[in-house]
C-alpha cells in the first residue's frame, strides 16, 4: 500500500481554506498513486484551537466542513485519514 503524508499548514478557523489544502494534497497523492493520504490532528480546524473547542458554532463548522470534504472526495482513488474536533 502506498501512503502519502499530507503536510499542510492549516489556519485556525479557516475551514474552507483548510479543506482546499486537504483536497489539493489529496489530488497530489492520487497523482502519485497513493491509496491513502494521512493528515495531521485537527487539520480541518487548524491547530491549536484552544477555547474555540468549547463553542458550538466552531464544532458545527468543523462537522459541516468534514461533510463537505467527504462529498468532494467521493469517488477519489485515494482514501483520506484526517483529524477534526468532534463533540463527545
Amino acid at each position: 500500500m502506498k501512503i502519502a503524508l499530507g503536510q499542510i499548514n492549516p489556519t485556525i478557523g479557516d475551514f474552507e481554506g483548510n479543506r482546499r489544502l486537504v483536497l489539493g494534497a489529496t489530488a497530489e497523492a492520487a497523482s502519485r498513486a497513493a491509496e491513502l493520504a494521512v493528515f495531521p490532528e485537527l487539520a480541518l480546524s487548524g491547530y491549536p484551537p484552544k477555547d474555540l473547542l468549547e463553542r458550538d458554532g466552531f464544532l458545527d463548522a468543523a462537522a459541516a466542513s468534514l461533510d463537505a470534504l467527504a462529498a468532494a472526495l467521493a469517488g477519489s482513488p485515494t482514501a483520506v485519514l484526517i483529524g477534526f474536533p468532534e463533540r463527545r
